[in-house]
C-alpha cells in the first residue's frame, strides 16, 4: 500500500507491505530515482525514490523467490516453471532462462552473467545473461580440490555447497 503520512517535519511517502511476503532486498534503478520491490506472489513494483509513488506494477502471475540486478537488467527467479526472468527497467520481460531448482540468483550491475545456487546441489550455475542460457556448472568440491584445501578456524574444511552466495557490487568478487 502506498500513501503519505504527515509529522512535524512535513509530508512524506510511505510504503506499507507485509514484510513476510517481500522477496529479499529492494533494488535501485540505474539512475537512482526509483526502487524495485518484488513480493513472493510475483508482483513487481517500480516506486519513485523521492515521493514513494508507484510508477508501474507488473504481475508475473506466479510465485517468485529472488531478485537481483545485473548489467542486462533486473533478474527475477520465478517458479512453475522455474525460470530466471531478465527484465528491463520499464518492467518488460526481455528473456526467460530455464533453470531447475535454484533458490538464489546473484549478479552485479557490472556483470552480464549471474550465479545460481540450489539447496540440495553442490553446483554453482553460471548463467550467460546475454546469450540467455546456462554457460557452466561448477561443483563446489572441484573448486576446492583445484585450489588445495581451505583453512577455517584452524580446521581443514571442504566446500560442499554454495549456501549464501553473494557478489560484490562491482562484480569483482564472488563469496
Amino acid at each position: 500500500v502506498l500513501g503519505t503520512a504527515d509529522d512535524e517535519f512535513g509530508s512524506f511517502g510511505v510504503v506499507r507491505q507485509d514484510a513476510s511476503q517481500v522477496v529479499q532486498g529492494a533494488h535501485w534503478s540505474s539512475d537512482g530515482n526509483s526502487v524495485f520491490l518484488l513480493d513472493k506472489s510475483g508482483v513487481l513494483s517500480k516506486v519513485s525514490g523521492g515521493e514513494l509513488k508507484e510508477e508501474k506494477q507488473l504481475n508475473l502471475g506466479r510465485s517468485c523467490s529472488w531478485m537481483s540486478r545485473s548489467k542486462e537488467g533486473l533478474l527475477v527467479l520465478a517458479s512453475e516453471p522455474a525460470e530466471l526472468l531478465v527484465l528491463d527497467e520499464s518492467l518488460a520481460v526481455r528473456k526467460k532462462i530455464g533453470l531447475s531448482d535454484e533458490i538464489r540468483v546473484v549478479s552485479s550491475p557490472s556483470l552480464s552473467i549471474a550465479f545460481a545456487t540450489a539447496y540440495n546441489s553442490p553446483d554453482l550455475v553460471v548463467v550467460d545473461l546475454k546469450a540467455g542460457k546456462i554457460a557452466k556448472k561448477h561443483a563446489a568440491s572441484a573448486l576446492i580440490d583445484a585450489s588445495k584445501k581451505a583453512k577455517l578456524n584452524d580446521k581443514t574444511t571442504r566446500l560442499t555447497s554454495w549456501p549464501n552466495v553473494s557478489v560484490t557490487p562491482d562484480g569483482a568478487w564472488l563469496f
